[in-house]
């Protein structure tokens, strides 16, 4: 179909575009060289179709082209998935009707339908009868290495290398003799620690002694001569000497002699630092057991905890400040630095000499392993032009914001080119908004910002209407393709909930524009409509400013006082013990593996090697994705997730970006524990002895962070928003180790002795309950928790009077006589059998689910949920025996699922479940 009367005023694309498709016109190419053309910028992925016009050839995914430089006309996407040779204005789309592919010839529209396409194969293009094929061997490997410790930070002499002499062998003996020094003083004051009182303050003021003996009365300051040198090294060798031996003092003498003779090598050999716990770093992310952080690249400490006493630091503070200065004017850069790390423990101090120096790159290293600020760790990798571990470091501690202003002053290019990493981060996050303004800044990305807001305008309706607000933004005069979205704004059709996110959206804007002010203007009546009905939360004063942003005097003269009743807020409905049961759904037709919930009361569903499905409250599939998958890893936002496979030593794991609708095959990986939710990017598991966080933006090979040297096997993980919690077996001996997210501080490490016959959950922040199951004469089936477990805060059930004495609290499944008057459950009695007990602590409650059976034959499994403050059985309700259900938690409740194609939402936010049967 085409237009004859309508003259397109730009009939060609121009400049760098994201490039969809590319068009071969039949009246102009030979379909040799159309053929040809094709083969060349042929993509994995691609289709090509022929139509009596000519051919296309559409790529998997859109890509960026130089328009002149492409092999044929760049198609470009508009209205959604359209193609089109043209930046159509609004009125000459007007009449290409139901066409998907508009052509302009000769300044004018030709539109096409995909459907009408005949598929082209070009691989019968290729001739290969003159190659000789052999069978190909399968030399992929099925776990690719995993890149540990690129983020390990270096110790001062490996840094330094042998620009700096070797410790000296008795300098061990040295400092294990401060080491028992500081016991002793430790002993000496129960438990405290100073330079006042005890051993420590005996031994105060031997050299400020010599020093008055020496210093004429009423003279100035001046620097300590030979003499009183050689009186204040033997009024502290004395001193020393009684408490740690004549050898080591004896040492120590010898070492302030060198540094008095000038003779630095010897002395570095032999100096001890200071204001630390001996050397500067050991082994990088080493057991958790030398270090209290693992935010990332931990400084550890030595292996002897030295306790110098006060007056002999201050002595060799200016002995070793004396020698900085003699070795910085000698020009000795790397020694210098080495006596700031190393003895005077002056570590900001000596990044910044290197870096003054032009050291940044030995900078960085120290960095890492001093565990200094990341922003700080990030710029000197960059200085040092370490680019990819600085985007690493950055990507895992989310430093961009940090950093990036600290080079736009000192490197602007540089600064601009850590956007695009920063933007391109957001992006893999499916923060598609907050990566167009990290990159917004940087011209030459402007293409890519776009694209992004693309995304973002096509993902659900709220992200989307927050799109439109940037949209008018950053891109005021592109507006006049939306009206229509901006007229249905302010429909009452359009649910209050997308208006709210418009209307944050313009409170949040900085800038100002026309643009801005016709949006406010267009949905503040309904707005205040919403709120009149306390369908949001906006008080007055946010409604004042949306009008002042309006600029309509007419609108501001017309507006009576704002009504902002009380707006409803959100209570929970777990507070009373449960007194109707609630009924599974029916049984659906796929199996679900796993489930978890996505904005907009969607789900995304495990299907097994069927796939993984986005589905809506009705059950029925939104969109798939032939992927296998057994487990779901779902991103925070809720915008990307990973399929995990399970395989018979391995898992497959695929990435998938659900606003895009695309998937990634990031491999196979062996591994024995994973949390079940992730940023976006890192990705924690355990696996070959170690805890790591995966970037999972490409592949599983890079490694965020990471804990290696474990005591013994991880038996058991537990991952939530806020902790993670790892038991280790080591021998007979259990440790709990616990992290606070998302710094992952270490926070606790406690030994545990888990009784065999109980069963064990690790509840945040670090604690255990071991529960032990009973049941009564009457039928009724209740778990006790021993004595001697730790108990988590907020858990204070009290045990029933048939529970051991041992027990501290119990809670109780009711069955039988004790059911809630009205339950509608199926009756039990002692002579059924109470099979297959599940118990799982949640975060929403404690998880409590037992199969029913008379004889062999299974009736039902009952499942109640308890309250962690006091136990109360706040929900309850049986499942059909034909499938054992499942349990995932999430921030809003939890999902109940099966084998069957049965889900079941339960959230205390809401009184009544949302039952689905998958279709």
């Amino acid at each position: 179909m085409s237009t004859p009367d309508a003259i397109v005023r730009h009939p060609l694309l121009s400049g760098t575009q994201r490039v969809a498709a590319l068009w071969f016109d039949a009246e102009r190419l030979p379909e040799a060289v159309r053929a040809q053309r094709i083969l060349s910028a042929w993509r994995t992925g691609a289709q090509a179709l022929r139509f009596a016009e000519g051919d296309l050839l559409r790529f998997p995914a859109d890509v960026t082209l130089r328009c002149a430089d492409a092999p044929g006309e760049a198609l470009c996407r508009f209205d959604g998935d359209r193609l089109g040779s043209a930046p159509l204005s609004r009125a000459e789309r007007a009449d290409i009707g139901d066409a998907d592919l508009v052509i302009v010839r000769n300044a004018r529209t030709h539109g096409l339908r995909l459907r009408d396409g005949i598929a082209l194969d070009p691989s019968r293009w290729i001739d290969t009868g003159e190659y000789t094929l052999h069978d190909t061997y399968d030399c992929s490997d099925p776990t690719p290495p995993i890149r540990v410790g690129a983020l390990e930070g270096k110790s001062a002499r490996t840094v330094f290398g042998d620009k700096v002499p070797g410790a000296a062998p008795e300098r061990e003996g040295l400092m294990r003799a401060f080491a028992a020094l500081r016991g002793n003083a430790r002993d000496a004051q129960g438990g405290r620690q100073g330079s006042g009182s005890g051993v420590a303050g005996w031994l105060a003021g031997a050299a400020a002694k010599a020093a008055q003996a020496l210093q004429p009365r009423g003279s100035a300051p001046a620097r300590p001569s030979a003499l009183r040198e050689a009186m204040t090294r033997l009024a502290l060798a004395t001193r020393v000497s009684s408490l740690i031996g004549r050898k080591q003092a004896a040492y120590l003498q010898r070492m302030m002699r060198h540094f008095d003779d000038g003779d630095l090598n010897e002395a570095l050999r032999h100096a001890i630092p200071l204001n630390g716990s001996g050397p500067s770093l050991g082994q990088a992310f080493s057991t958790p057991g030398r270090r209290d952080s693992l935010n990332f690249s931990q400084g550890v400490g030595g292996s002897y905890d030295i306790h110098v006493p006060d007056d002999l630091q201050t002595h060799l503070q200016r002995v070793y400040r004396q020698a900085f200065e003699r070795l910085d004017k000698l020009g000795r850069i790397d020694e210098a630095a080495f006596v700031l790390a190393e003895l005077l423990n002056a570590r900001q101090e000596c990044l910044d000499y290197l870096e003054r120096h032009g050291r940044a790159r030995q900078a960085a290293d120290l960095a890492l392993g001093w565990d200094m600020p990341v922003a700080t760790c990030t710029r000197l990798l960059l200085l040092g032009g370490d680019w990819s571990r600085a985007v690493l470091l950055a990507r895992r501690e989310n430093a961009f914001a940090a950093v990036v202003p600290q080079l736009e002053k000192k490197d602007p290019a540089l600064a601009l080119k850590l956007r695009i990493a920063w933007g391109e981060t957001l992006a893999d996050q499916g923060e598609w908004l907050a990566a167009v303004d990290a990159v917004w800044p940087v011209p030459q990305a402007r293409n890519l910002a776009i694209e992004w807001l693309r995304t973002a305008e096509r993902a659900g309706e709220t992200l989307s209407a927050r799109a439109l607000v940037r949209r008018a933004a950053l891109l005021p005069d592109t507006l006049d393709d939306y009206r229509e979205r901006i007229e249905a704004l302010s429909d009452p059709a359009t649910g209050p909930d997308v208006r709210d996110a418009v209307a944050r959206a313009l409170l949040d804007a900085a800038a100002s524009s026309d643009a801005l002010s016709e949006m406010a203007l267009r949905i503040l009546p309904a707005l205040a409509a919403d709120r009149a009905e306390s369908l949001n939360n906006l008080d007055a004063a946010q409604l004042q400013r949306l009008l002042t942003r309006a600029n309509d005097p007419a609108l501001a003269a017309d507006v009576p006082a704002w009504r902002t009743p009380q707006a409803s807020t959100t209570t929970s409905h777990w507070t009373t013990a449960a007194t109707a049961p609630w009924s599974a759904p029916a049984a659906g037709l796929h199996a679900i593996e796993d489930a978890v919930p996505l904005p907009r009361r969607r789900y995304l569903v495990a299907l097994g090697e069927s796939g993984l499905a986005v589905i809506d409250q009705n059950g029925r599939a939104l969109h798939r994705y032939p992927v296998p998958c057994h487990r779901i890893v779902i991103a925070d936002n809720g915008a990307i997730a990973l399929a995990v496979a399970g395989r018979e030593q391995a898992v497959r794991v695929t990435r998938i970006d659900l606003d895009r609708q695309a998937a990634t095959d990031l491999g196979t990986l062996v591994l024995q524990h994973f949390a079940p939710r992730f940023d976006g990017i890192g990705w924690s598991i355990v696996a070959d002895g170690r805890i790591l966080v995966l970037d999972t933006a490409k592949s599983l090979r890079e490694v965020l962070w990471h804990v290696g040297d474990l005591p013994g096997p991880v038996v058991a993980s537990r991952h939530t928003a806020s902790h993670e919690l790892h038991l280790i077996r080591s021998g007979n001996i259990f440790q709990l180790w616990s992290y606070a997210l998302p710094a992952r501080k270490m926070i606790a490490r406690d030994m545990v002795q888990p009784d065999p016959e109980r069963r064990l959950l690790l509840v945040p922040p670090s604690g255990v309950l071991e529960g032990n199951l009973h049941r009564s004469a009457d039928g009724a089936l209740f778990v006790d928790f021993a004595k001697g477990a730790a108990s988590p805060p907020g858990i204070a059930w009290q045990a029933p009077a048939q529970a051991p004495s041992n027990s501290y609290g119990a809670v109780q499944l009711s069955i039988g006589a004790s059911s809630p008057q009205g339950n509608r459950r199926m009756p039990l009695d002692p002579a059924h059998t109470l099979a297959h007990v599940d118990l799982q602590h949640t975060l929403h409650g404690l998880w409590l689910a037992a199969m029913i059976t008379d004889g062999d034959r299974p009736l039902a499994t009952r499942i109640n949920i308890y309250r962690h403050d006091d136990g109360l059985c706040v929900q309850t309700g049986d499942w059909p025996a034909d499938a054992a259900p499942r349990v995932r938690e999430h921030g809003d409740g939890l999902l109940v699922f099966d084998a069957r194609g049965r889900l079941l939402d339960l959230s205390p936010k809401r009184a009544t479940p949302i039952a689905i049967s998958m279709l």
